[in-house]
């Protein structure tokens, strides 16, 4: 096959697709990164392997491609070679059996102990306004129970006040315990810790009402009394970090890496940590203890006469 067969070929591909204007662009780019290289090892489509993917894969990694590009120009071969195939131009695909590299297992990113206790410090200002003052005392007890117990916000939704025959989940102060319905429906019991206790019991006191008994146990609401829903969590996390002038934006998940990071460091279980946050699978955990060893790695580097 020649070099204007191949271009007939990606002219044919793209008109026939029903890929949007950006997409185009971007397969169209993804071919011709496919030509060259097959010009390069002087192939024609009906003579590509696998095996020739393979060793392009391999060059690629050796250049430092990332894995993003790579997995992205594979996809958009894959669905090519597909079409003609689809159209008895090729026999069979060679990108069967071509995965595309794992992407690197990035750390979660929580807070220092320092920046978890600036955010809970500083990101309420006073104020002598009631509606401020009710915000604040909603917040803080929202964001010590996020950092206090690690869940997540999903499950900060779910929570009431107190146990109802209608409830899934609910804290329970007296016991100091949280009971939260986590992913796939399984529920798990969590401590509450002194700060947030204190903050929860400051808030229930002013708690709205409302008539719905739904809604009238939500343990977090607004003031029209309705349960916090996820985005507006996130919302409230993200403006206390940033009033709290911590340099980075702040999410709700990042109090729960935070709660599992900081308890670790401590000497806690690991088990006891899966526990807690309701992971299925222990590796799901050990991932905190890579990022308490990437902190101590740091340290040692920085500190250490021998390190460089």
């Amino acid at each position: 096959m020649n070099n204007a067969s191949m271009n007939n070929w990606v002219t044919e591909y793209l008109q026939d697709s029903s890929l949007s204007k950006r997409s185009r662009e971007i397969y169209r780019l993804g071919l011709l990164e496919l030509d060259r290289f097959m010009q390069l090892e002087n192939l024609s489509v009906s003579e590509l392997e696998t095996v020739h993917i393979r060793k392009w894969l391999g060059t690629k990694r050796q250049q430092g491609s990332s894995v993003a590009s790579i997995a992205l120009l594979l996809s958009t071969w894959r669905v090519f070679f597909e079409w003609l195939r689809q159209h008895q131009w090729i026999i069979h695909n060679p990108m069967l059996g071509v995965k595309p590299p794992k992407k690197p297992l990035g750390l979660p990113k929580s807070l220092s102990v320092e920046q978890a206790q600036q955010l809970i410090k500083n990101g309420f200002p006073q104020s002598t306004k009631p509606a401020q003052i009710w915000l604040n005392c909603r917040d803080k007890a929202l964001l010590e129970l996020l950092y206090s117990s690690g869940l997540r916000a999903a499950e900060i939704c779910q929570l009431d006040w107190k146990k109802t025959h209608l409830s899934t989940a609910w804290v329970d102060l007296s016991a100091k315990l949280v009971w939260v319905m986590g992913k796939g429906d399984k529920q798990r019991l969590v401590p509450i810790g002194s700060y947030a206790l204190e903050a929860l019991g400051a808030w229930l006191e002013v708690r709205p009402s409302k008539s719905n008994e739904s809604e009238d146990h939500a343990l977090f609401t607004g003031a029209n009394g309705r349960r916090l829903t996820y985005a507006s969590i996130w919302s409230i996390v993200r403006k206390r970090g940033f009033l709290a002038q911590l340099k980075m934006p702040i999410h709700p998940h990042q109090l729960r890496h935070s709660f599992a990071s900081h308890i670790l460091q401590s000497g806690a279980n690991l088990r006891a940590v899966q526990e807690l946050l309701g992971h299925a699978n222990l590796s799901s955990t050990q991932i905190y203890t890579s990022l308490d060893f990437q902190k101590l790695a740091q340290a040692y580097d920085k500190a250490h006469p021998r390190a460089k």
